[in-house]
């Protein structure tokens, strides 16, 4: 006997089985334990990474905290902070979310901006093209291929129009926000499309200063100021090679026991082991995707002392194995949840990575729907 086909994405059955999914997985809410034994404890004022709890936001949650609205972009930015300090009033500490993830790079001269991207798009607020293009743009007259743009509605004034990446996840959101999209440029304006690794400090300033929050990057600076009251712990992932200006922004900053930077490799662990800063105390993750991988952490950690703070392990058939020995030791294990909910379009995986997998910290671009599994 045949087996019945399997429903495909566009179909109403498979809607219907994904929310049944959701609903499935709602139904077992508040079941998940918020601390860790001896590894994590909850703190609404976090001093070091094991006290804020088993959720990060990646890239500052961006299903729960929109970009495209409480920014100016696709960019994770300050306001986010600001929403999720209002989204914490009022919960219980085991509801509230105060660890982020964030990816940092470097700009031409090596000093360092929060972004995902290296190519920023920017649509100036002009019915002309400028006269001349800035420092690191290029200027574009169509969208680029695999773009879409957005207007977003402004009292009294024409629509700011945003670039962006039409993801399933992405457009999910901006339907239910009921957000308008457009299919081409409108008349006489044109695309900025500035790269991020071809401009100076210096010049980056005055991107900011001419554009203001339309050039929707920002400094770990201002992430910092948006936190005031030193209510969040910070994951820095590298998307590009580390070098000692990070360390002295931290140390600038004094955000060292609270900033976790994230390893793309056991290589950036040891980097960040012999880059520590004047004052010292910044954490660091491990990465391994097999066995001999983890071994060889392992025998490395003793040197490295208590800022290895966790070992992520990665999305493989190993992951669960992996997870298991890491558990067994001093460190915490963490699994990125995205892998295990369809790019997170409907719910948060984080069930599968704190229960099934039984890592002890995981990050979600759901972070507030994973908070809702937890016990009060």
């Amino acid at each position: 006997m045949n087996a019945a086909p399997r429903p495909v994405p566009s179909s109403p059955c498979y809607r219907t089985a994904l929310l049944a999914s959701v609903f499935a997985l709602g139904a077992a809410a508040g079941d998940i334990a918020p601390t860790v034994p001896g590894k994590i404890v909850l703190s609404g004022h976090p001093t070091a990474p094991g006290e804020a709890g088993r959720v990060i936001a990646h890239e500052d949650g961006p299903f729960n905290f929109f970009p495209l609205t409480l920014c100016h972009g696709q960019n994770t930015c300050p306001q986010q902070l600001v929403a999720m300090r209002r989204s914490n009033q009022g919960k219980p500490l085991s509801q509230q979310l105060h660890f982020i993830k964030v990816s940092i790079r470097t700009l031409q001269d090596g000093s360092w901006v929060v972004a995902h991207d290296d190519t920023q798009y920017l649509i100036p607020f002009s019915d002309r093209a400028p006269g001349v293009v800035p420092p690191g743009a290029t200027l574009l007259e169509h969208l680029p291929a695999g773009k879409k743009l957005l207007a977003l509605p402004r009292a009294g004034a024409r629509p700011d129009y945003l670039v962006y990446d039409p993801t399933p996840a992405r457009q999910a959101a901006i339907a239910a926000g009921k957000l308008k999209t457009l299919p081409r440029l409108p008349r006489a304006q044109k695309i900025l499309a500035v790269t991020l690794s071809a401009i100076t400090s210096a010049q980056f300033d005055q991107y900011k200063a001419r554009y203001g929050d339309r050039f929707d990057v920002y400094r770990l600076r201002d992430y910092v100021a948006a936190d005031a009251q030193g209510e969040f712990n910070y994951m820095l992932y590298f998307k590009t090679d580390p070098n000692p200006a990070i360390v002295d922004e931290i140390d600038a900053l004094g955000i060292n026991p609270r900033t976790v930077l994230e390893s793309r490799s056991n290589r950036d662990a040891q980097w960040v082991h012999e880059h520590q800063g004047t004052r010292g105390g910044i954490f660091f993750t491990g990465r391994v995707d097999s066995s001999p991988a983890l071994a060889e952490l392992l025998a490395q950690a003793p040197a490295y002392g208590p800022q290895l703070w966790a070992i992520e392990v990665e999305y493989n058939a190993e992951t669960a194995e992996l997870v298991r020995q890491v558990n067994a030791t001093r460190y915490v294990s963490h699994v990125d949840a995205m892998p295990y909910a369809q790019q997170e379009v409907f719910a948060t995986g984080c069930r599968k990575t704190l229960v099934d997998i039984d890592s002890a910290m995981t990050m979600t671009s759901r972070p507030l729907d994973c908070l809702k599994l937890m016990q009060p």
